[in-house]
């Protein structure tokens, strides 16, 4: 819809989509929009993008609402947001997002069960 998303929601090959668009084009095609992967899509294989989700929060409280359009002079209207960026991934270790990429935390070279 190239709108901010409201409601992020991924498929199982790593995309991600606003709902109530999503939930449409399923109820309507059964398939995958874009054609990403082959196969049905049911409503049931899709998950919130939650992480996507609080980043559009943390974004929209930090951005000033915009100014009603009486209230701005044709020469100083806001500029458009910004799009929300969908992410298409190929693996699912990559659609899990950078905090799976993380390299592990190191246990302390003396554990308090090994020490006697």
């Amino acid at each position: 819809t190239r709108d901010v998303m409201e409601l992020p929601a991924m498929t199982p090959c790593g995309t991600t989509y606003d709902w109530e668009p999503l939930v449409r084009w399923i109820q309507s095609h059964g398939t995958y929009p874009m054609g990403e992967c082959a196969g049905p899509l049911r409503l049931g294989d899709l998950a919130p993008n939650l992480a996507l989700r609080n980043i559009i929060e943390d974004w929209a409280a930090a951005v000033p609402p915009p100014a009603a359009v009486d209230d701005v002079a044709c020469d100083e209207a806001p500029a458009p947001a910004p799009a929300v960026a969908q992410r298409r991934c190929a693996s699912p270790s990559a659609a899990a997002g950078p905090a799976s990429r993380r390299t592990p935390r190191r246990r302390p070279a003396t554990s308090p069960a090994r020490s006697r």
